[in-house]
């Protein structure tokens, strides 16, 4: 608990660089040899704040496409990660990730939106204003290492000659130490491979049983042997860090939810993923939804031949496609401050208010009859409340948006993001026409859809039925008593 405590309130502020000139000066660094791969392309560079006083630079790891791990005490002027608090970050913080020489232009730059400090490691994860793509994250270990084991520590700070390299550096150490929340490591190497300033919040990694790199630490303290400008009179490296095994739970609860918040981004190219879902923001400038298990694209907002063209969560909350030169291509109409939009894994894109509420949805995909191979449709593509749904071909997106059926957390069965699936009226009785309404939030539009293919509605038990089982274009859809028949079961296509 000592360590953990001496940790806590001041051994961070050791590793924190205040960066004065980038130098291209030879990198015979601390590690010997700087990264000229992308091995490590997981490892981030911060600086911190934009004036004299404030401007610092820390290490990191992208652990997720929107989110790089580090330490709290680098966003603190005081170094104690404990004044650190959750939201903006109080200085304005740029990351770069995927780049091993900073003076290249590979990897990605992106502003920090957001930080959430751990409530006891000093740990900090920072959100990226727009997601890392095409740069993998480093998987985060579920085990701590074993003392005598030898690791691999990364970062940009100091080496033996250089106060603020451009290359990225690795050093070789071994586990001397371990405790409740903390890793000791030291060098036999007279020579010196250490952990210095700048390094603080990097990633210090092994071989995992999948042979792939994995996190097992975070940088936090160092007796700074053989670093650049140490008074230390040590002759052996010496490093604590930060275990990440004891809050890998924390990241990944944090990191899960797929979203992007006010002020975030989705640049030519970017993307978004979940298990079965992507959102990715074409070149062409046309947002598509896209589901992986079948190569299916579910929604699209029609602004192809617009290259340059990104898609942002705008602080008024409205969700917009944006043209290389300003001007609005498309969005979904929706505001309120603190508006956020979701990534699910059933490929549904959801604007959701602050308090949970869905304002606008799209994607999950069709919903086909059994009994007649057609899809559960609006006629015509009407908006308008009462329009009795129909059976009809089941068309591709995006010209089949009138039978795009997006599953909410509520129930719900949405078309056009506003309007909802609904027995008539509330009905309960065979034979309720079952109508498009707008999205009211009443027992009458929740629907549960069964493992065996029916779709009940919540209020009245009664399933979403063909009506007399019919199986032709137009055919009315209705509320009637559950039978297993085939005009009662539907699959997602």
């Amino acid at each position: 608990m000592r360590l953990i405590r001496r940790l806590r309130l001041s051994a961070f502020t050791a590793l924190i660089a205040v960066p004065l000139a980038l130098t291209s000066a030879p990198a015979d660094a601390v590690s010997g040899t700087a990264v000229t791969d992308n091995a490590y392309g997981f490892t981030a560079r911060l600086e911190i704040g934009d004036g004299r006083d404030t401007m610092r630079a820390c290490s990191g790891t992208l652990v997720a496409p929107q989110w790089v791990l580090g330490v709290a005490g680098c966003f603190a002027d005081s170094g104690n990660p404990s004044d650190v608090r959750a939201g903006v970050p109080p200085h304005a913080t740029t990351v770069t990730v995927g780049r091993s020489d900073l003076s290249a232009k590979t990897g990605r730059e992106s502003k920090v939106t957001e930080i959430v400090p751990h409530p006891a490691s000093g740990l900090v994860l920072a959100r990226l204003q727009s997601p890392a793509t095409g740069i993998t994250p480093l998987k985060v270990a579920a085990t701590s290492p074993a003392a005598g084991e030898s690791l691999a520590a990364a970062g940009f700070g100091r080496t033996q000659s250089e106060w603020a390299p451009l290359k990225l550096h690795t050093a070789s150490l071994k586990v001397a130490s371990v405790g409740t929340g903390a890793v000791g490591l030291a060098s036999d190497d007279t020579a010196v491979a250490n952990i210095c300033k700048g390094d603080a919040g990097g990633p210090t990694v092994r071989t995992g049983g999948d042979g792939k790199l994995e996190l097992v630490g975070v940088h936090a303290s160092t007796n700074e042997a053989g670093c650049f400008g140490s008074d230390s009179t040590a002759t052996k490296a010496a490093a604590t860090e930060v275990r990440v095994d004891t809050a890998a739970a924390w990241i990944a609860s944090t990191t899960a939810p797929v979203r992007l918040k006010a002020g975030e981004t989705l640049m030519p190219g970017d993307r978004l993923e979940t298990a079965d879902a992507r959102l990715t923001m074409q070149e062409d400038g046309n947002l598509l939804i896209f589901r992986k298990s079948d190569s299916a694209i579910l929604f699209a907002t029609k602004t192809t031949n617009n290259p340059g063209a990104y898609a942002q969560m705008r602080s008024d909350g409205n969700l917009v496609v944006t043209g290389k030169s300003g001007g609005e291509l498309w969005s979904a109409g929706t505001s309120g401050a603190g508006n956020y939009a979701e990534l699910r894994d059933n490929s549904t894109l959801t604007v959701h208010k602050q308090d949970a509420g869905v304002l606008w949805s799209r994607g999950g995909g069709m919903l086909k009859g059994a009994g007649s191979g057609r899809c559960l449709a609006v006629p015509a593509s009407s908006q308008e409340n009462n329009t009795q749904t129909i059976i009809w071909d089941c068309y591709p997106a995006p010209q089949s948006e009138g039978q795009q059926w997006t599953p909410s957390p509520a129930g719900e069965l949405r078309v056009y993001g506003n309007k909802c699936l609904a027995a008539a009226a509330g009905g309960t009785t065979s034979g309720t026409k079952v109508i498009i309404w707008d999205c009211l939030g009443s027992p009458g539009q929740k629907w549960t859809h069964n493992s065996d293919g029916s779709i009940v509605n919540q209020n009245s038990g009664l399933c979403l039925d063909a009506v007399g089982g019919g199986t032709v274009n137009s055919t009315l859809i209705q509320t009637y008593t559950c039978n297993g028949s085939a005009a009662q079961r539907w699959s997602r296509i």
